[in-house]
This record gives C-alpha cells, sequence and structure tokens, in this order.
C-alpha cells in the first residue's frame, strides 16, 4: 500500500491524504542521482508511554542525526502506518512528500525497517532571462520530483538488508525479547555496511525483478554437478546443504528460494569481500592461498593451529542454525551449510575437503566455463529481458544489463513493469514507439514478464508485434497466444 501525503516536511502540517496501491505508483527513476537520506529500524510497541520514546528506535542512519529529527520521522511514519491500516490488508509501503519518499517494510511483527530518500530537485533552465535577473533577488524555492522512484527497487532492497542480517543473526524478535542492547549492536555492525555496499546508481528493472541468473547446463553437465554434490556429502557428512555458483549465476541449490536469494546477493555481488563490509565481515579470507581456497574457514590451511572463523547461519522460516563455509575454486564458489554440533571438523578436515573439491571441481570446471561463455555469443539481434514469478528466473539477451540500456529506455520499461504487474489492469501488452522510432514491448503471460526493446525500425504495430511472437517462440521457447 502507498500513501501520498501533501506534507511539505518541515514547513507545515499536513493537509490531505489518500491511499492508493503501491503498484500503481509511477514507476519511472530520477535522472538525477539517487540519494538516501535516513534509515530507521523501529518497533513501536516497546515505547509504552512518551518518556520511553528512545527506546522503539533500535537503529538510525545517519549517527548524527538529532534525537527530534528522529522522533518527528518516526512519529509520522507511525501515524501513516495507523491511519493506513483500515483501508488495506497489505502493511503500508511507502509515503510520498515534497522533498522525500519514505519507504516501509514490516518483515516481523511489530519490527519495521524505514528508509528516506531525497527526491530529486527539477532543473530550471532559465536561459536568456539569467542576464536579467538581479543579484539580490532571492532565488526561487527548489521544485521536486514527486513519483519518480519505482517502490519495488525499494523493496528489494529493504527486504535484502533485512534477509542479510537475518541470515548472520536469526530473527529480530527473538533477539530483541532476549536484549534490547544487543539487536542495537547487531543492527549497528550490518545495517551501515550493507547500505553502502548497494550501487544506488544502478537502481532499475533488474533491481525491481531481482531476479536470479541460473546457467542452463546440458544433461551431462547436471550429472556431473549432482555427482559432486553427493559425493561431497557423502565424504563429508557434517555438510548438510550445498549451493554451487558459477560468476553471476546459480548452478544449484537445494536451500529454499529466499535463502538462495540471500546467498545469490552475497555471491554474484561479491558482499562478503567488499570494502565497505570489511568490519561486518571481518572473518573473511580475502587473499586467496593456492588454486581452491576457503572465503570462511582456516585462516592458514596450512597451520594446524590456525583459527577456524566461520560465522553461524539461520535459514529456513525457522531460522535453523548452522555453520557457513565459503569455498571458490577460480570463478566457481561453493556455499557449504555444516551441522553445527558435528564432531571432528578441524584443520585437517578442512584440508581434506579443500583437495576434494578442487580436484571434483576442476575436472568439470572448463566445460562450465565454456557453457557460460557460449552463453553471451553471438549477441542477439534484439534485446530482451525474461522473467519468471515462478521460481524468481531472469534471462537477459544483453552482456552489460545496465550499460546496453539508456535512462530513458530503461525509465519506460519500469513504468511498462510498474503497469502489467498492477493487479487493478486488465492488460497484459504494452507497446511504445519512442522518438527515434524503436519499439519498446511489455508482455505479461501467466505468471511471465518479457520486455523487449526493438533497434530495427519496424513500421508498424503489426510487424513488431510478429516479431515478438517470433522471439517468444525462437528464443525464449514460450508461445505466446494472442
Amino acid at each position: 500500500m502507498l500513501l501520498r501525503a501533501s506534507t511539505p516536511d518541515s514547513r507545515g502540517p499536513t493537509a490531505t491524504a489518500t491511499a492508493t496501491s503501491s503498484a500503481a505508483a509511477a514507476a519511472v527513476p530520477p535522472a538525477a542521482s539517487t540519494s538516501l537520506a535516513e534509515f530507521y529500524v523501529f518497533n513501536p510497541t516497546l515505547a509504552k508511554h512518551e518518556a520511553e520514546e528512545d527506546k522503539k528506535v533500535l537503529f538510525f542512519y545517519p549517527p548524527t542525526l538529532h534525537f527530534n529529527t528522529i522522533h518527528t520521522r518516526l512519529g509520522l511514519c507511525q501515524a501513516m502506518i495507523g491511519f493506513a491500516n483500515p483501508f488495506s490488508n497489505t502493511p503500508l509501503e511507502s509515503i510520498t512528500m515534497e522533498k522525500h519518499t519514505i519507504f516501509l517494510y514490516n518483515p516481523e511483527p511489530d519490527i519495521w525497517f524505514i528508509m528516506m530518500m531525497h527526491n530529486p530537485k527539477k532543473v530550471e533552465n532559465v536561459g536568456f532571462m539569467a542576464p536579467i535577473l538581479s543579484k539580490n533577488q532571492p532565488a526561487p524555492d527548489p521544485k521536486y520530483i514527486e513519483d519518480r522512484w519505482d517502490p519495488m527497487c525499494f523493496q528489494y532492497i529493504l527486504r535484502t538488508i533485512y534477509k542479510i542480517i537475518r541470515l548472520f543473526i536469526g530473527s529480530l524478535l527473538v533477539i530483541q525479547n532476549a536484549s534490547l542492547d544487543q539487536i542495537k549492536t547487531c543492527l549497528g555492525n550490518y545495517i551501515p555496511g550493507i547500505i553502502n555496499s548497494f550501487n544506488w546508481e544502478r537502481l532499475d528493472l533488474f533491481t525491481s525483478l531481482s531476479g536470479l541468473q541460473f546457467l542452463p547446463v546440458n544433461k551431462n553437465q547436471y550429472l556431473f554437478i549432482q555427482n559432486f554434490i553427493n559425493l561431497t556429502e557423502n565424504e563429508f557428512p557434517a555438510i548438510r546443504y550445498t549451493s554451487l555458483f558459477y560468476k553471476d549465476h546459480v548452478l544449484s541449490s537445494d536451500l529454499e528460494q529466499e535463502d538462495v536469494h540471500t546467498f545469490y546477493k552475497l555471491v554474484s555481488t561479491s558482499c562478503l569481500t567488499h570494502d565497505e563490509l570489511e568490519g561486518v565481515f571481518p572473518y573473511v579470507i580475502k587473499t586467496p592461498r593456492g588454486l581452491g581456497h576457503f572465503l570462511t574457514g582456516p585462516q592458514d590451511i596450512n597451520n594446524g593451529h590456525s583459527p577456524i572463523h566461520a560465522p553461524y547461519v539461520f535459514i529456513g522460516p525457522s531460522c535453523e542454525k548452522h555453520v557457513l563455509i565459503v569455498f571458490q575454486v577460480f570463478d566457481f564458489t561453493c556455499i557449504f551449510l555444516l551441522d553445527p554440533g558435528a564432531r571432528g571438523v578441524n584443520i585437517e578436515w578442512f584440508r581434506k575437503l579443500e583437495a576434494s573439491a578442487t580436484e571434483k571441481i576442476t575436472s568439470f570446471l572448463t566445460v562450465i566455463a565454456e557453457t557460460h561463455f557460449s552463453k553471451t555469443l553471438p549477441e542477439e539481434i534484439h534485446r530482451y529481458i525474461y522473467f519468471s514469478h515462478i521460481n524468481c528466473a531472469i534471462k537477459t539477451s544483453m552482456r552489460n544489463k545496465t550499460l546496453e540500456i539508456s535512462k530513458g529506455d530503461m525509465a519506460v520499461l519500469q513504468r511498462m513493469h510498474a503497469d502489467i504487474y498492477n493487479p487493478c489492469n486488465s492488460f497484459s501488452d504494452v507497446y511504445v514507439r519512442t522518438i527515434k522510432d524503436k519499439w519498446i514491448v511489455a508482455k505479461k503471460a501467466d505468471k511471465r514478464e518479457f520486455f523487449f526493446i526493438f533497434d530495427t525500425k519496424f513500421p508498424n504495430l503489426t510487424e513488431t508485434h510478429e516479431e515478438v511472437k517470433k522471439i517468444g517462440t525462437n528464443t525464449l521457447g514460450y508461445t505466446f497466444m494472442d
């Protein structure tokens, strides 16, 4: 749910507020750079009366925020949440104001993640009138661009921040009930680094879809991968779950989709080794030692007395506790989740795992690398993006997903996505002809979305439609029904 409030921020009282669906929000990203203003985590139930207002604030960012500012922001959010509840069965997701847009996420009962973004300013071009303006004349109040954010982008960011925190520390509600100081310390350790690890200049359709790229393999390659998993888990019974990734593609995983998403974020964006997260993951080994090496585990595999730094992680709906071992061979990454109560997991155990895994992976790594390379060549004639809501799989013909699409085209794609994703809209096809006479098409079929960018100048809608059907059948293996 989205709330649009005519709140001129701190300059005056709220005049009116109307409730609408978040999917109906305009989804065009700003031309100006994205700027995070403030970030909060709070639980309104922790403050029983006004003197305890500070108790409900579990985290705030930046740390220089004044006490009054914090409680003004959270007071507004709490009031809007209460106002919106009678109008929708889903929690409030965003509040649009003149200077800022606030995004909200309610991952656990009574716990809210709040992210406030600066709305970009409109650029006023005065042209030849500039010399006429008096130097003493006060500059006009700046105008701000409202409704230029894609709510799904920022919901994805909020969910990702929460899921990474939950992965490493478990349920926030459980920790909060055990110790209020502990949850504040944990959030303070994790959130600033995770926030800084995002590329705020590259929030686009791919961020909104937040899909997983699966590397398609043939039957023999699939058997190689499954054979590696089965042999490794049989040889090392302490391993409960195994997930395999090659570069930014998923090869195999027996985890639930939510957990695969979180590990995919950690692997595909090099999150574990990101400089901004060095304080969050101090145990990660950044200097490779040998062909195969551990990112989490023993600091020095050749030293029998080396400390083993492997964090606990919590997966599944019940936050099941495991030990995280990350092992890499070139661009091949293995996520091993160990039974925390397993015996015999010592330096010698890690040496055997390193030798066994390295040998098995190198035996088929070349084949996987060639498959990955073949999927990027030759370049498709037309650019397309495919996304399935069933398994969150995303496929694209573009090698560099962001740089190959202009900001204008990306803005059109995001608005199309918002339109066809909106359950209130009955249409499933959107065709747009740009000023440069190229066509951008969005289609929704079942729980799948398709986006096409045609640089070829088709003369009319009929020919464009026929080309879309051809690509769907020949390239994506999906037949569009008229």
